[in-house]
C-alpha cells in the first residue's frame, strides 16, 4: 500500500491497480491509498455477484473486470488466478445443461453461409428443434439424416439471420482437423437424457 501511496502521488492519470482482491475491505483500502480503479478478475469465478455489490459501494466508475485469456491451438480459455490456473466449471454449472438425445429428421445446407446445415431434430417428448450446426465443410445433409446425435435441448435460442437455432449438438474437432458428430450407441431414442 505504500508503493501505491507514492505511486499515485507521481502518476498523473488514472491510476487503476488489481491482483487478489476478494474483499470491499482491499478495494476500500486501495482506493483509500491512492487508486482510482480496481481491476476484479478471479472472485468473478467465485463470486458471481462480486461487481455487483463493489460497484454499488464504489461506484462503477471505479470497477473494471478483468479476463485473462490465452489463444491455445486456436481456442480462447479464460485463466484465473494471475493466469495460473484454466477456469473450470462446477458440478452445478454442469447438471443445468440438458443433453438429450436427437435424431436428425431433416437436413439441408443453408445456401447464404458458408458453414450451416439447418437440421430439424426430433428429441421425443421434447418436440422438434431446428438447430443451424456448422459443419457443411464436414457433412452432407443428406448423410445426417436418421442419424442419432446428442443435442443441448436447453440453451437459448439464438436469433439468426437464416432463423432461430432452437439448440446445439455436440461434435469434437475443428475446421482444420475435422468435425466429427458425437453419436449414441445403438439402442439410444430420442428424448433420453445424457448423463
Amino acid at each position: 500500500f505504500n508503493i501505491l501511496k507514492f505511486a499515485s502521488k507521481q502518476c498523473f492519470i488514472p491510476l487503476t491497480v488489481g491482483g487478489g482482491i476478494d474483499k470491499i475491505s482491499k478495494i476500500e483500502k486501495l482506493l483509500k491509498s491512492g487508486a482510482d480503479k480496481i481491476i476484479i478478475n478471479t472472485i468473478n469465478f467465485k463470486d458471481k455477484k462480486f461487481i455487483y455489490r463493489s460497484s454499488k459501494i464504489f461506484g462503477s466508475q471505479c470497477i473494471v473486470v478483468g479476463i485473462d485469456v490465452r489463444k491455445i491451438k486456436n481456442k480462447y480459455y479464460i485463466y484465473s488466478d494471475l493466469g495460473k490456473e484454466k477456469q473450470n466449471i462446477s458440478i452445478e454449472d454442469f447438471i443445468k445443461l440438458d443433453l438429450r438425445v436427437a435424431k436428425v429428421i431433416s437436413a439441408e445446407p443453408v445456401e447464404e453461409a458458408d458453414k450451416l446445415l439447418k437440421l430439424e431434430l426430433d428429441v421425443g417428448e421434447f418436440g422438434s428443434k431446428i438447430v443451424f450446426a456448422g459443419m457443411k465443410k464436414a457433412y452432407k445433409a443428406e448423410s445426417l439424416i436418421n442419424k442419432l446425435v446428442i443435442c443441448v435441448n436447453n440453451l437459448k435460442h439464438r436469433k439468426m439471420r437464416f432463423g432461430t437455432s432452437e439448440g446445439m449438438i455436440l461434435a469434437a474437432g475443428d475446421d482444420d482437423i475435422g468435425i466429427f458428430i458425437l453419436s449414441p450407441d445403438d439402442g439410444a431414442k430420442p428424448g433420453m437424457q445424457v448423463r
